[in-house]
């Protein structure tokens, strides 16, 4: 009789284990795909998004997008690296993102429409920061496509574009300064 109780909860306790219900085996299978995915996805992260390169001449910032085509998932993480890059060169960041959304994760339609404005401070001549490998580097998971950004803002006289810029603006001053001080002149008399 003793040797039957002890057998009753190892009994127990080794049907748990082997349970055959069909819907708890597929939430196992799901969950571990879902666990595996992400380990697969820890591993491909880019280096140079766990530790942003550091310069004297550029401003970095790293961003992760999700979405369901690769562009998209671009486009999300170049906007959340933008916003850093702003951020880090003292500015104000205002963002307005509206999505609209349809279906399940198989067959969804997404719009997506984002503004996202760097006051105060100009981000011209930001672009993709050069790296060791891919850059954007995409990754397709079980749930769309998973991508990371590195921008760079060059600082100084390494930003060509905002050089660029500047100097339109100085000229524009110029040529109109130039018209304002003939103006001022008093006006010639001819006989």
């Amino acid at each position: 009789m003793k040797k039957t109780l002890l057998l009753i909860p190892i009994v127990a306790i080794l049907s748990a284990c082997g349970t055959t219900d069909v819907y708890q085996k597929r939430a196992e299978v799901i969950q571990r795909a879902d666990r595996e995915d992400r380990e697969a996805i820890l591993k491909q992260t880019p280096d140079w998004y766990k530790k942003l390169p550091i310069s004297n001449s550029a401003i970095f910032a790293a961003g992760q997008g999700q979405a369901d085509t690769q562009e998209m998932a671009i486009v999300d993480a170049m906007t959340k690296a933008k916003a850093k890059v702003c951020y880090s060169a003292d500015g104000e960041v205002t963002s307005q993102t509206k999505d609209f959304a349809t279906g399940n994760t198989k067959t969804s339609r997404i719009e997506r429409a984002t503004r996202t404005n760097c006051n105060n401070v100009s981000i011209a001549g930001i672009e993709y920061g050069e790296t060791k490998g891919d850059n954007p580097k995409v990754i397709a998971s079980n749930t769309g496509y998973i991508a990371f950004v590195l921008m760079a803002l060059p600082t100084g006289d390494a930003n060509v574009q905002r050089k660029y810029l500047d100097n339109r603006k100085r000229d524009a001053a110029e040529a109109k300064r130039s018209t304002e001080a003939f103006q001022e002149l008093p006006a010639v008399k001819t006989n």
